[in-house]
This record gives structure tokens, C-alpha cells and sequence, in this order.
């Protein structure tokens, strides 16, 4: 989901996660990079498209159903 708008680690080890904050408290322009980078990311999730791709896997399932 992140895509590349954020900085990935493993999530239980807190010394990736402190040094993924402390880069973005020390290096210039990182925290904005990855904001512009997140907005892009996250015009590609529209709820339209959920929707429509909710009622097709329905669709699908009802069809494909014994009832």
C-alpha cells in the first residue's frame, strides 16, 4: 500500500524503526519527498474503484454459488 512513499522495515525490530524516523528528522527534504511520494501513492486508492471491485467479486461469488 505504502509503495514507495515510506520507509519499510521490519516491524519488530524498534532499532529499523528509530533509525527510519531519525532519517527523516536529519536528512534534507525527506519528510517532503516522501509526502509528495505518499499524495501520488494515494490517488491511485479512490473509493469508486473499491466499490466497483467489491460488487464484481460479489457478483462473482453469487455466480459461482450453489444457491
Amino acid at each position: 500500500v505504502a509503495g514507495d512513499a515510506a520507509l519499510l522495515g521490519p516491524p519488530t525490530e524498534d532499532a529499523a524503526l528509530a533509525a527510519a524516523a531519525a532519517r527523516i528528522l536529519t536528512e534534507p527534504g525527506l519528510a517532503d519527498e516522501l509526502r509528495r511520494r505518499g499524495l501520488a501513492q494515494a490517488a491511485r486508492f479512490r473509493w469508486e474503484k473499491c466499490a466497483a471491485e467489491t460488487v464484481a467479486l460479489y457478483r462473482e461469488v453469487s455466480n459461482g454459488s450453489d444457491s
